[in-house]
């Protein structure tokens, strides 16, 4: 199936991100998830223990109640991280989406036992959305790999703006045109992701 322009764009995107991180590059860990449904009261709570690639050894207690577990999950995590990583708050839930793989074709795999897939939509302070989407056997297993796809491309990109930021006055001190366009150019294509007004600002006070 032929990728939107829409996921077309996120992908180059994300490989710019990558690009600029390096080693650097960030993945998410969930262990220990416990979910709980009041089903009367229509809340969800879950539980869980995040880790982050670049530093193994700090665990991240990820506790919180919501409105469904995709819900709950992205606002809990976003809150814990935002205290480290700040262009976090400037994204907004938009919807999520859970739709079952079934095979007609297939007589031999009951229907109960096909993946689903789960779609999430999140947008920026600018109103760009992104899409993000996983399948799996488990509804749960999905969601919890999409919310963390999403983090992880947001949390990442606000790495690769710090270490853009970082790069561009180390070309301006050495007065290397070059270099300025290069890392110009790659913070002005970082914008379609995040806004780094406020994490410019917090670098420059921290030099």
């Amino acid at each position: 199936m032929a990728m939107s322009e829409q996921q077309y764009d996120q992908q180059a995107l994300t490989k710019k991100v990558k690009r600029i991180c390096g080693k650097f590059w960030t993945t998410f860990n969930i262990d220990s998830f416990q979910l709980s449904e009041d089903v009367r009261g229509e809340a969800t709570s879950i539980s869980c223990i995040l880790s982050l690639s670049h530093r193994s050894k700090d665990k991240i207690k990820i506790e919180g109640t919501g409105k469904g577990m995709v819900d709950v999950l992205y606002s809990t995590m976003v809150r814990e991280l935002a205290k480290e990583y700040i262009s976090l708050g400037e994204y907004s839930f938009v919807s999520f989406e859970v739709a079952a793989l079934i095979d007609a074709n297939n007589k031999t795999t009951p229907p109960t036992e096909s993946k689903c897939k789960v779609y999430l939509k999140i947008a920026n302070s600018r109103g760009k959305i992104f899409l993000f989407e996983q399948e799996a056997f488990s509804m749960t297993a999905a969601a919890l790999r999409v919310v963390q796809r999403a983090l992880e491309l947001f949390v990442n990109s606000e790495i690769a703006t710090i270490k853009t930021y970082q790069a561009l006055k180390d070309a301006q001190k050495r007065n290397r045109t070059d270099l300025i366009i290069e890392w110009t150019d790659n913070l002005a294509d970082l914008v379609a992701v995040t806004c780094y007004a406020d994490i410019i600002e917090r670098e420059k006070k921290n030099t």
